[in-house]
């Protein structure tokens, strides 16, 4: 009787410290890409593929 209330409060407690881990690790992912998006670099290569797109659209329709 005690192991198995030992077992069903570690599985509770594992099962609980993985989903608070996971939702850490996609708070951590999204504020990582907010901060690429910010950044210089993510600018930069957002404006390329934009200018890309639009370079395109022209010389298909002139």
């Amino acid at each position: 009787m005690k192991f198995l209330l030992l077992f069903f409060l570690s599985s509770f407690f594992l099962f609980f410290l993985g989903f608070r881990l996971r939702f850490f690790y996609f708070l951590f992912n999204l504020f990582h890409f907010f901060l690429f998006l910010y950044s210089n670099l993510g600018r930069r290569t957002i404006s390329i593929t934009l200018s890309n797109t639009c370079n395109r659209n022209k010389h298909k329709y002139n």
